[in-house]
């Protein structure tokens, strides 16, 4: 699922940032972002 509103702002060795826009109350709640790597990192 692709979702238009994500943006890749920064990709580096060191920081991975996302920008969602146009936020609304119902998306509120946990989200987990990936980086599939050897091994793949996770964070919340």
């Amino acid at each position: 699922l692709r979702d238009n509103r994500i943006e890749l702002v920064r990709a580096s060795w060191h920081e991975l940032s996302i920008s969602v826009s146009d936020v609304s109350l119902s998306d509120e709640g946990q989200y987990t972002c990936s980086l599939f790597t050897m091994p793949v990192k996770t964070t919340k």
